[in-house]
């Protein structure tokens, strides 16, 4: 339903306290589309910087509506599809060539100056991930295990075969979890 050509709509911007770009957007979106109805709108007690941003909202949307977007391309053909498969495989080998250059490089200086070698915080790291952590994961490891027991031994009852939950919890923390 459109309104008349002649409707004046008053809008009273004077209790708005904070105002961003997403809200200027919407604000503006908002005049635009009332606009577009046949409406015409008079923003009146909006603040001076709120004015200003807004005035940056409306040129940004001008902007866009000038420049309409890319249409969307074809669907890539089978060769196309392959060639950028290549592309990205042998874009990986090539990280992957230069992470163990880099990592090769650095031994070698190792080697070449092994006073430079900086045994402290490598055996500290050692220590506080490796031995420290000890117990957080064999609690962590108990508490999963009760987990799976509790839900499998559940799920084995009804066809009779409890006597698996061990076999389970086993299996499933070594082949599962563990890695």
């Amino acid at each position: 339903m459109r309104a008349p050509a002649s409707t004046e709509v008053l809008a009273d911007a004077a209790h708005i306290e904070a105002l961003d770009t997403a809200g200027a957007w919407c604000c503006k979106s908002c005049l635009l589309r009332l606009r577009d109805e046949g409406l015409t709108v008079t923003l009146q007690g909006l603040r001076p910087e709120f004015a200003r941003l807004l005035d940056v909202v409306a040129q940004q949307v001008a902007e866009q509506a000038n420049h309409p977007a890319a249409a969307a391309s074809a669907a890539p053909t089978a060769l196309a599809r392959i060639g950028c498969g290549v592309e990205a495989a042998l874009g990986q080998a090539m990280a992957m060539l230069g992470f163990i250059g880099e990592n090769a490089a650095a031994f070698a200086g190792c080697v070449a100056h092994p006073a430079r070698f900086r045994w402290r915080p490598i055996l500290f790291n050692i220590r506080s991930a490796g031995f420290d952590a000890l117990p957080i994961v064999g609690l962590l490891s108990f508490l999963l295990g009760v987990v799976v027991a509790y839900q499998g031994a559940d799920q084995l009852r009804q066809y009779g075969a409890n006597i698996f939950v061990v076999d389970l919890v086993g299996l499933s923390m070594l082949r599962e979890f563990a890695p």
